[in-house]
């Protein structure tokens, strides 16, 4: 999951570990490092990140240098403009308020048992 809020981030990677998903949280930089050597299968990014004008060109790099990556954008302002670019780069939009078990649930249809990276704004120096 890509979010800026430190405190969104730490719940959900409480909510991943505990559904046995193996999680890490870090920066967009290190992200794309370690997607560029095949490191993940999925990538959870919050809109807010880097803003939707520098969200799916960061998107877009992801998938260049790993086509195979599932991606899951989570945001809580999904506009037309959101929607068609995230269905022309195939990624998967997941719309804020969610429950966990939604959440969950999405993360199983996108693939089961993946690495799944968490990225935090806040914690790029962690």
């Amino acid at each position: 999951m890509v979010d800026d809020d430190e405190a969104v981030a730490t719940v959900l990677q409480d909510i991943l570990l505990i559904a046995g998903y193996p999680v890490s949280v870090t920066s967009s930089s290190v992200a794309l490092a370690a997607i560029t050597k095949g490191t993940f299968d999925v990538l959870i990014y919050d809109l807010s990140v880097n803003g939707k004008r520098g969200c799916f060109p960061f998107l877009a790099s992801c998938l260049k240098y790993h086509p195979g990556l599932a991606i899951l954008l989570i945001t809580g302002f999904a506009d037309e403009e959101t929607r068609r670019q995230a269905a022309n780069l195939k990624i998967r939009l997941f719309e804020k308020p969610f429950l966990a078990t939604d959440l969950l649930a999405e993360l199983s249809t996108l693939l089961s048992g993946a690495d799944l990276f968490l990225e935090s704004a806040q914690r790029s120096t962690a």
